[in-house]
């Protein structure tokens, strides 16, 4: 009895060992480049899962497939994927099998095989359905990264439609542990969608959900989504200052969140002139960022909406003085384009402009050059308003 005993404890030890051997060797002849040594040697580890435990047996394989993420030949990729879905179907391991039918998906999301993606997302929601044909709610978590991958191949594929039905299904999921990793994702695609409809408000809503679980995540990914946020409220012309959260202030000294602060600052101030200059300042990348870039125009016309505003405020008041009207709306459009100019309102013309493009000329710098008589109407003559009072007190 105790010799098969000392037997049984000597075969485990071996096929732990050999299990273990199988695995390294997998790892070495992908390193050096001997994929057929490499897939044989995996089908031998394969064959010995039942020899050891589940985690053993997890650990192994996402060594050897986190191994294999660089590789640059599909075809041993996705046959080494095959090949361990083969057996972990057999095994019954059915969690392993269907992270590793998520990792797949990645991996040909990332490579831009549509189809395929579409076809393991049909595979995984089949595991999470009820007799009847519905989404099993007790499977919320699983049914959660389906979404999530099922999202991310929308936004790939710009199926904005397919998004719209989707979205609404991972916010009603009250079984699902919210993993801050899977919620991150769905949260900044949400945004986004909201974003490109002109959704300001439900955008920053969201994008600052998924800025949240990202930093609750310790994903590198929380910066950028913090940059997105700000874009959002500057668009929505919110009074609520994103850089006032707390989670916010850990990248207060990181210089391309301080360029988005000085953005909307800008932003709050009407100057124009240093927004520009902040956008062009390569060291804040913010023209490297292709959806930043996206919504930089719209941001643009919100600033000069605003200093219209200010300008045609201004112009009440200016022309109730003795001063220069014309040099004074000089200095005030000194910063605005051409285009800008030509949607000032026709009643606010000025240097005697009858027409609303005869206040702007290309020839002398976008401005409207002097006319005949209009150093009279420049001199310190009262308003005819004012003057009409002034002779009324005089002859009383």
């Amino acid at each position: 009895m105790h010799t098969l005993l000392i037997f049984k404890v000597c075969v485990i030890i071996y096929l732990h060992r050999r299990f273990k051997a199988l695995q390294y060797l997998v790892v070495m002849y992908f390193t050096t480049g001997k994929f057929e040594k490499m897939v044989d040697r995996y089908r031998s580890m394969l064959n010995y899962i039942s020899s050891v435990t589940r985690n053993e047996c997890t650990e192994a394989i996402n060594i050897i497939l986190d191994t294999l993420a660089t590789a640059t030949d599909m075809t041993v990729l996705s046959e080494m994927y095959e090949i361990t879905l083969l057996a972990l179907k057999a095994s019954n391991n059915e969690r392993l099998w269907f992270n590793t039918n998520l990792k797949l998906a990645k991996v040909y999301l990332e490579e831009g095989k549509l189809q395929e993606v579409d076809r393991l997302i049909s595979a995984l929601k089949e595991t999470c359905k009820t007799p009847e044909g519905n989404d099993d709610l007790s499977k919320g978590t699983l049914l959660l990264e389906i979404y999530c991958l099922e999202i991310q191949l929308c936004a790939v594929s710009h199926n904005s439609l397919r998004m719209k039905q989707i979205y609404p299904k991972t916010m009603n999921l009250n079984a699902a542990v919210a993993d801050p990793r899977i919620m991150g994702i769905i949260r900044e695609e949400g945004g986004k969608m909201q974003m490109s409809e002109g959704n300001w408000e439900d955008a920053y809503n969201e994008l600052y959900e998924s800025f949240r679980n990202y930093q609750e995540a310790g994903n590198a990914r929380a910066r950028d989504i913090l940059k997105y946020v700000v874009v959002a409220s500057m668009l929505t012309v919110s009074d609520i200052n994103p850089f006032a959260a707390r989670e916010a202030k850990v990248f207060s000294d990181d210089k391309e969140i301080v360029a988005m602060s000085d953005l909307r600052q800008c932003l709050e101030a009407n100057d124009l002139a240093r927004f520009e200059r902040t956008i062009k300042n390569k060291q804040n990348k913010i023209l490297d960022e292709p959806f930043l870039m996206t919504y930089i125009q719209p941001l643009r016309r919100r600033m000069r909406e605003q200093v219209r505003i200010a300008i045609q405020l201004s112009f009440f008041f200016v022309q109730t003085f003795p001063i220069d009207v014309s040099m004074y709306i000089v200095r005030l459009l000194s910063f605005i384009s051409l285009k800008c100019l030509v949607f000032l309102p026709t009643s606010y013309r000025f240097s005697g402009a009858t027409e609303p493009h005869a206040a702007v000329q290309e020839g002398n710098g976008g401005l409207p050059g002097p006319r005949a008589g209009s150093e009279r109407r420049r001199s310190r003559e009262p308003l005819s308003g004012y003057d009409t009072g002034s002779k009324a007190g005089r002859a009383h």
